[in-house]
């Protein structure tokens, strides 16, 4: 009688309940990849508004701290030249000088 019910349990109950607990697991898993491209798509997570526990995400710190480094003060030089077309338009622009005193460090 024993044989019979091992022979039972082994090739009858325990494949049934493991293909209803993989198919329990899919679908579960199906549910939470439709809510999340939903959410996605719609930009609502339904998701997140059932779970109130839900924290934003955090900022990441800067790598460089905002103290290191210097200003460099400038001032803007404004040059009007006249350039003569051949149709005796006058056009008006403002040149801008090259920076080419600056010695370029690297930083490690």
């Amino acid at each position: 009688m024993t044989i019979l019910l091992f022979i039972l349990f082994f090739f009858i109950i325990f494949p049934v309940a493991y293909g209803a607990f993989k198919l329990w697991n899919l679908r579960r898993r199906m549910r939470n990849m439709q809510n999340d491209l939903f959410s996605q798509f719609f930009g609502t997570d339904t998701q997140r508004q059932r779970q109130p526990d839900h924290t934003a995400p955090r900022r990441k710190k800067k790598k460089i701290d905002p103290r290191v480094g210097e200003y460099i003060n400038f001032t803007e030089i404004s040059v009007e030249q006249q350039d003569t077309t051949t149709d005796n338009a006058t056009t008006h622009f403002a040149a801008e000088e090259q920076i080419s005193d600056i010695e370029w460090e690297d930083i490690k």
